[in-house]
């Protein structure tokens, strides 16, 4: 599953069914996942069931086009009625997870789902997609910029260089090191 790749906006929602409601829960969740996709914006709506103890939640990933699309859909209406309607057949509350910025881009999904890798392994891949981009930054926008006031020049790198690693350097970091930052589980 690739749930995010282009960084737009997403929510992911992890429910535990209350034992001897699967069948009413699967009915609920094929009309709540219809009624996501419907709405203005969305994207895509994937539903992951449960799979045994590794993960014993059904997981929804809804993806949105823009975070006001998304926002009108947490905030709507139709979404408390859906939630309530669940509310007999799950146990506890449901945690809604908003991704969007940085964070998308490791441990997209509950633990349960897939665990994040190990910071370290976080902080050498961000490293790697920092590096060369900060001596192109440095090569490129230096002699561009280098009349202009410190402030000036250190803002204009700073929102340059977190709209470059965010929606194309990281993602592309991520897909080529995913078999070192997600290595297969031994079952």
């Amino acid at each position: 599953m690739s749930p995010n790749p282009g960084g737009q906006p997403t929510v992911v929602v992890a429910r535990r069914v209350r034992p001897g409601c699967e069948d009413v829960f699967q009915e609920w969740a094929d009309g709540f996942t219809r009624e996501v996709t419907s709405r203005a914006g969305c994207l895509t709506c994937q539903l992951v069931p449960p799979l045994g103890k590794a993960q014993p939640e059904w997981v929804f990933v809804s993806t949105f086009d823009t975070p006001q699309n998304l926002r009108a859909w947490i905030e709507s209406p139709e979404r408390a009625q859906w939630l309530a309607q669940a509310e007999p057949l799950v146990e506890g509350p449901g945690e809604a997870q908003v991704i969007s910025g940085l964070e998308q881009l490791f441990g997209l999904l509950p633990p349960t789902v897939a665990p994040p890798p190990p910071v370290w392994k976080v902080a050498v891949s961000v490293l790697v997609g920092l590096y060369p981009l900060t001596l192109f930054s440095q090569a490129v926008l230096g002699p561009l910029l280098g009349g202009w006031p410190l402030p000036v020049r250190g803002a204009v790198s700073a929102v340059l260089m977190v709209i470059l690693m965010t929606w194309v350097v990281m993602p592309g970091v991520t897909r080529a090191l995913k078999p070192w930052l997600y290595p297969r589980r031994s079952r």
